[in-house]
């Protein structure tokens, strides 16, 4: 068996994911520690894409820390300024609520050990929890698309088993936690995403069962996909198959959001 790397190992959705999707590729990224830069096999235009969704991240993040802009040196054209103005009219910052932008949340328990970093942690005073996640795709996914992904399973999931100390009782009601993904190209077209008992208890069973199958694996037993769809989008394609993959599409996870605070300079609209 793999122990070591795996039992200290702290997972996410986006490695849970990329575990259903390929044993192999799992293995390569986060056991391997095979990492290629995000914009390797990028178009010109995948690459802005890429850009423009970093910046609004991180533009993003430092005005729900300060409660107004500011502006990292050249991160600020007419698209990203249309998108920070969608933001603030969306979910304007206030003083009578609490605000935990990039907040970290990890659990380990009994040997399950789960992480996530929330774009956007936000106490109402009405008691509830929302997890904002940004997304800036072109194309925007129906909603079924969201219900269904393991960053909802795992990030609302992590609220309620790590994040007592946020909430006023100590611990979180099913019923007071949502999840917004929200992005600023279509700012009208969200839907929240409530939580219930049998969804909690559908999760935790999903996801103990995905870690524990994880850190029971012999070495031999992270075998690479038969799908044949998955691998031409792969980063381990060459790797694989001797051949260049078609696109890579960066998990947000991996996206380096820190700044030098002595670049950072109060930006006014």
């Amino acid at each position: 068996m793999l122990k070591g790397n795996l039992e200290d190992m702290y997972f996410s959705a986006s490695a849970l994911k990329t575990y259903e999707t390929c044993r192999l590729k799992f293995k390569r990224r986060y056991l391997d520690g095979l990492y290629w830069p995000s914009d390797w096999v990028q178009s010109p235009e995948d690459k802005n894409i890429f850009k423009e969704g970093q910046d609004f991240h991180t533009l993003a993040q430092r005005y729900y820390e300060r409660g107004r802009i500011v502006d990292p040196t050249n991160l600020i054209s007419l698209q990203i300024e249309k998108w920070l103005e969608n933001l603030i009219s969306f979910r304007p910052y206030n003083d009578n609520a609490k605000f935990y932008p990039e907040q970290e949340i990890r659990v380990n328990e009994s040997g399950i050990k789960l992480m996530a970093k929330y774009d956007l942690l936000y106490l109402g005073q009405e008691g509830q929890g929302i997890i904002y996640d940004w997304k800036t795709y072109k194309k925007q996914p129906k909603l079924e698309y969201w219900e269904n992904n393991l960053q909802t399973i795992v990030y609302r999931y992590l609220l309620v088993k790590g994040g007592g100390n946020y909430h006023q009782k100590g611990s979180w009601p099913l019923e007071d936690i949502i999840l917004i993904y929200w992005n600023p190209r279509y700012p009208k077209d969200y839907q929240p995403l409530n939580y219930t008992q049998w969804q909690f208890e559908r999760d935790e069973d999903r996801i103990k069962k995905l870690i524990k199958e994880i850190k029971n694996l012999e070495i031999d037993e992270f075998y690479p996909t038969d799908n044949n769809k998955a691998c031409l989008y792969c980063e381990y394609r060459p790797l694989c198959h001797g051949e260049e993959a078609l696109k890579v599409d960066v998990e947000e996870e991996d996206l380096n959001l820190d700044l030098d605070w002595d670049q950072i300079e109060e930006f006014d609209f």
